[in-house]
């Protein structure tokens, strides 16, 4: 909580004061904000390599559903994305199963976002998530 301070305004609203270097991705600000106005964006590339075995690994399990005739396009923009794995697919049904993961829980959330917005994408389903910790 100590990433983000709020300045009193004279005659006006409190101006948030942000701290990116102690900033976690927790989420605390979220609630306090009286006008919603504040929204956590992760970077959506996390790349492999940045991956430590010192810290904390989170893992979520989706099932994409899309539309049968774009699911080749669908597949191949979500194995564009350097953590996603498809574990499983009913072509006919136009469903897959993905695995995400990410050194940062608020992460998977974007990256989920990212999935819903491929073109074709009807819904994304959360089934799992899971915190392989250090």
């Amino acid at each position: 909580m100590n990433a983000i301070r709020f300045r009193l305004q004279l005659g006006g609203v409190a101006k948030p004061i942000l701290d990116l270097e102690s900033c976690n991705g927790c989420g605390a600000c979220l609630s306090v904000c009286p006008t919603k106005a504040i929204k956590i964006l992760i970077l959506k590339q996390i790349q492999m390599s940045q991956f430590s075995e010192n810290e904390n690994w989170y893992v979520c399990s989706i099932v994409v559903q899309a539309r049968p005739e774009k699911l080749n396009q669908v597949k191949e923009a979500i194995l564009a994305i350097p953590t996603a794995e498809i574990h499983g697919e009913k072509s006919d049904e136009g469903k897959l199963v993905v695995t995400l993961e990410s050194n940062r829980q608020l992460a998977l959330a974007d990256l989920m976002d990212e999935i819903k917005d491929i073109p074709g994408v009807i819904v994304v389903s959360l089934i799992s998530n899971y915190l392989d910790e250090k």
